[in-house]
Formats: structure tokens, C-alpha cells, sequence
């Protein structure tokens, strides 16, 4: 299943993807953060919850090359990435887990 991006901006290499909030959707966060490069273990020990439950939270997790940070409010997830990685690439490899907006 992929969940909907509501909104996309950035400044400079500051990514910011504004998610609709569901139920499952750690699952593909999870599959996301390690296909970009941040360690399994560290993913699946912060990430492997269900957002559902959680609200006004905040989780950090970074690499060598990027910073990722997630605000979890009760209807949506900021995610928030600071890389070098270009955009293009970067919405290529978040297009396998989430529905980008035209």
C-alpha cells in the first residue's frame, strides 16, 4: 500500500514531505529509512510503532549523509530530510513508498 504526500517543499538541500497520517504507515517508513541508508536496527527500533498512536512527537534518525527528522502530529507526519542527495533522486527512491502530488 502507498500513502499520500499532501504537500512537497525545500530550501536548499532541506527536504519537507507533509504525509497523510494511517495506521500502518510505519511499515513504509521503515522501508524507506533503510532504503535511503540509516541503519536497520536503529530504523526498526524507533520506527516499528504504530503512529496511530502517537501525537505532537518527534523522532531523529541520521548517516553520513543525511538528517532525518519526523514530527508526528494526530492527522499528519512532517518528514523532514537534510541531504545532499538531489531532489529528483530523492522523490525517486520516496515514490516507492509514497504517492508523490502532481
Amino acid at each position: 500500500m502507498q500513502y499520500k504526500i499532501k504537500a512537497i517543499q525545500n530550501i536548499g538541500i532541506v527536504y519537507r514531505y507533509l504525509i497523510e497520517k494511517d495506521k500502518s504507515i510505519h511499515t513504509a517508513f521503515c522501508g524507506l529509512l533503510i532504503d535511503l541508508g540509516i541503519d536497520k536496527d536503529e530504523v526498526l527500533e524507533q520506527l516499528d510503532i504504530i503512529f496511530d498512536d502517537l501525537n505532537d512527537e518527534f523522532i531523529y534518525l541520521n548517516n553520513n549523509n543525511l538528517d532525518i527528522y519526523l514530527f508526528i502530529t494526530k492527522d499528519n507526519i512532517n518528514l523532514v530530510i537534510k541531504t545532499k542527495i538531489n531532489q529528483k533522486e530523492l522523490n525517486k527512491k520516496i515514490s516507492k513508498y509514497f504517492i508523490l502530488p502532481e
